[in-house]
């Protein structure tokens, strides 16, 4: 992974020198740096291949989480693995490790068969079909794979229904008993390679968020999911409680504003309090949390993202946290990326090198060290030239969308076709939930090179600003303006 990155030395050593704020956490392990890369392979083409992995990896992160999605296969049988065997292999050679990441896109079935549950006993033919998937998943990729994320966001709907009418509740909601069935199967039917590779299990991230001015740290859902009965079962048989080694969390708060971390904090204590209570030691894996910088400047966007990872860094209970997300998707009206939608670095590129610089990285055992050991990053040289990073922040927060802004709210239906980050779907208003741009998309690496030569980062400049228009989309839901676990 080390010689990868060492292709790019003089472009990460640029992109930190010309950053204007932020501070790395010393010690950290550099898997702790993630990045959502977006859906991997698209109508068949594969998106996430060399040369997208280098891009990522030259972005600053270190992690990767990969959707992995059927793409209208309808089993994993070779052909749907060996996509992503380049996919993989790609994102591997670049220096960054794998997250797999098994949602509603790996397995056929919609909503209505997911939570077809007339004996309430969570149990039903999809979530069969789903761990059987799953075991050809996780065994193909034992070796190159150590983590699997089941499921996204099963706490999150669109429907203001969604309690008397969960079969269309809309987003990837789950019934809090099928969730808690279905990880308990995939683990159950993936033990033994799960063992025998020591590979983990991250519970699908949670939603929460306070946009619209609701507010759910989705500690309701959860304390639904602890109380199924599947666990006494697991304890008993399995000698272990829960499925889960990694507890999966997403939080997207004070959209459209500056954060200084302390909502974050004040999020992640009260699940922990409630997994506490329970019993579960898990720490957190924050898989999704980002700002888009429609609601918000590139800097602030740049300096919530150093808050951000600096602030979960301090904590002894996360273990990773992953941006949301590496591109924008302009057809899709969503600009959550740290680069924008033709790949050119935004300020959050910046931020995010230098924060990671200095990270820690495990070393592979050898005739004179232990296996255990760890050694500084490949960002230790780049000379963190940042000492802080709110300074000139405070008042950025200049773009903000009215009415508290939504975090994620996709565009209305048409635009530019664009494989979706994570199979979002069109909810009961138009909006499409978290589409990323396609494939035929210039890289940003080559403006980075360019730059580098030229003595100048910000090409773009040169190219045009793209516009940044209104959300295309605010739901109104649920208790207040967005209800608990709603999807904007």
């Amino acid at each position: 992974m080390l010689l990868m990155r060492s292709v790019v030395p003089l472009l990460a050593l640029a992109v930190a020198t010309l950053a204007s704020s932020a501070a790395a956490t010393p010690g950290v392990p550099c898997r702790y740096y993630g990045i959502n890369a977006g859906a991997p392979v698209w109508n068949g083409t594969i998106v996430v291949d060399t040369f997208f992995a280098q891009q990522m990896a030259a972005s600053g992160a270190y992690a990767v989480r990969i959707d992995f999605l059927l793409d209208g296969a309808s089993q994993w049988d070779g052909a749907a693995l060996g996509k992503y065997d380049a996919v993989v292999d790609a994102v591997i050679a670049a220096g960054l490790e794998p997250l797999g990441m098994m949602n509603y896109g790996a397995a056929v079935g919609g909503q209505a068969q997911w939570n077809d549950d007339p004996d309430q006993d969570g149990s039903n033919d999809y979530v069969v079909s789903f761990a059987t998937g799953s075991q050809a998943v996780i065994e193909h990729f034992a070796d190159r794979i150590k983590r699997w994320e089941i499921w996204n966001e099963p706490s999150c709907w669109s429907n203001p229904n969604w309690a008397t009418d969960p079969q269309n509740a809309g987003c990837s909601y789950l019934l809090p008993r099928v969730f808690a069935k279905l990880m308990a199967e995939v683990y159950v039917r993936n033990e033994a390679v799960l063992k025998a590779h020591q590979i983990s299990l991250v519970s699908g991230g949670l939603f929460a968020h306070d946009i619209g001015g609701s507010l759910t740290t989705a500690t309701d859902y959860m304390s639904e999911v602890y109380a199924q009965g599947v666990w006494d079962w697991m304890q008993a048989n399995k000698q272990r409680r829960y499925a889960w080694d990694y507890l999966g969390y997403h939080i997207y708060v004070e959209q459209g504003a500056l954060t200084d971390g302390t909502k974050l904090a004040v999020y992640a204590d009260d699940m922990r309090q409630l997994a506490t209570q329970n019993n579960d030691p898990a720490p957190f894996s924050l898989t999704e949390i980002g700002w888009t910088t429609a609601a918000v400047s590139e800097h602030v966007q740049a300096v919530n993202l150093e808050t951000t990872y600096v602030t979960l860094a301090a904590r002894a209970d996360v273990d990773q946290v992953f941006w949301f997300s590496f591109r924008d998707a302009p057809g899709a009206d969503l600009y959550f990326g740290i680069r924008d939608g033709i790949g050119a670095p935004k300020e959050a590129v910046e931020a995010m090198i230098a924060v990671s610089a200095g990270c820690m990285t495990p070393v592979k055992p050898d005739a004179g060290k232990d296996a255990t050991s760890l050694e500084t990053g490949p960002g230790e040289d780049a000379q963190n030239p940042v000492d802080g990073a709110v300074e000139d922040a405070t008042n950025e927060a200049d773009q903000s969308a009215p009415d508290g802004g939504s975090a994620k709210d996709g565009a209305a239906s048409g635009g530019d076709a664009a494989p979706p980050v994570f199979a979002g779907r069109a909810d009961d208003s138009g909006c499409a939930c978290r589409m990323r741009g396609g494939p035929g998309e210039v890289s940003g690496w080559w403006w980075g090179v360019i730059a580098l030569g030229m003595g100048m980062w910000r090409l773009r400049t040169l190219f045009g600003a793209r516009a940044l228009g209104p959300r295309a989309c605010r739901r109104a839901s649920g208790n207040g303006p967005l209800g608990p676990g709603a999807r904007w």
